[in-house]
């Protein structure tokens, strides 16, 4: 408990970089701080300028939060966890905390993938990612998504349909389930055996900016990202940069001649300029055999 409430607790704080929030946690042997040498951390390592009072009144948010975590059956891991996925390590900007509900031992599954796209698809996107999703579940792997209403939504489905494993990445806490059309899903993903994660502690509220900072843990926690329909400039894109970030492997769905180009325009600026390969007719042989050279 010390380690956890305490880097929720340095979370909190203000104006901080995250280079050097992630030095003290990995550095600073929190497991055995008090709450005085835990401020003594933050004043001078971290340079912050909380008065010791501050410090106390965040140090008891966290606690708070780690009982609500408790409470709702909601599991927490850290960066220095054992059960810390080494996937996620490696990314640029990790989590440092992560909350899970269901079987955390899911973040270690061998072949991960994102399915991800628009909440306003097409009908023949819907299609296609309740299809890819399926095939990749038949092929044992598991379905990373966001919960999000259209490619999300089918995404998990075509995963649950075939008795298969995915997890859903959350922009908000685990007391709370956004969008709320979709409660039954998120309960029928832990039913199944399935995983929501999400960076954030109970009593977090689903906001734009983190929704986007969520989109690189679904990258992040899988060996490729398919993108199944997406205009330019929506949610999707920042999937897609972090994937190139973090050096995945990025597919994006050419829909030949089923689809407007306006609606798909994301998927063929990426394919266009190179830097994603082209998933033809649902076709994902070439796709497992990249995920296959990552393992």
């Amino acid at each position: 408990m010390k380690a956890q409430v305490a880097i929720m607790a340095l979370l909190k704080l203000k104006n901080i970089r995250k280079s050097n929030l992630r030095e003290i946690i990995e550095t600073s042997d929190l497991f055995n701080k008090d709450l005085n040498e835990l401020y003594e951390i933050v004043r001078e390592k971290l340079k912050s300028s909380q008065n010791f009072n501050e410090w106390k009144k965040i140090y008891k948010i966290s606690s708070n939060e780690f009982l609500q975590a408790e409470l709702f059956d909601i599991k927490i891991i850290t960066i220095l966890d054992k059960e810390f996925p080494d996937q996620l390590k490696k990314i640029p900007d990790p989590p440092m905390i992560l909350f899970g509900k269901g079987d955390i031992s899911l973040l270690k599954f061998p072949s991960q993938v994102a399915v991800v796209g628009t909440r306003y698809p097409t009908s023949y996107g819907s299609q296609l990612s309740y299809e890819i999703s399926s095939q990749l579940t038949q092929n044992s792997i598991l379905i990373v998504s966001g919960l999000a209403l259209g490619i999300d939504t089918q995404a998990h489905l075509g995963c649950l349909q075939n008795q298969g494993k995915t997890i859903s990445v959350l922009s908000h806490g685990l007391d709370y389930i956004y969008p709320p059309e979709n409660k039954v899903l998120a309960q029928k993903i832990i039913d199944n055996g399935g995983l929501l994660l999400s960076e954030y502690p109970p009593g977090t509220k689903p906001k734009k900016f983190r929704f986007l900072a969520r989109n690189r843990i679904q990258s992040g926690l899988s060996q490729a990202v398919v993108v199944i329909e997406a205009k330019k400039g929506g949610g999707t894109t920042t999937t897609i940069k972090h994937c190139i970030k973090q050096g995945k492997i990025l597919y994006c769905v050419n829909p030949g001649n089923e689809g407007n180009k306006a609606d798909f325009a994301a998927n063929f600026f990426f394919i266009e300029n190179g830097n994603a390969k082209s998933l033809e007719n649902g076709e994902i042989q070439d796709l497992l055999q990249d995920i296959r050279n990552t393992n």
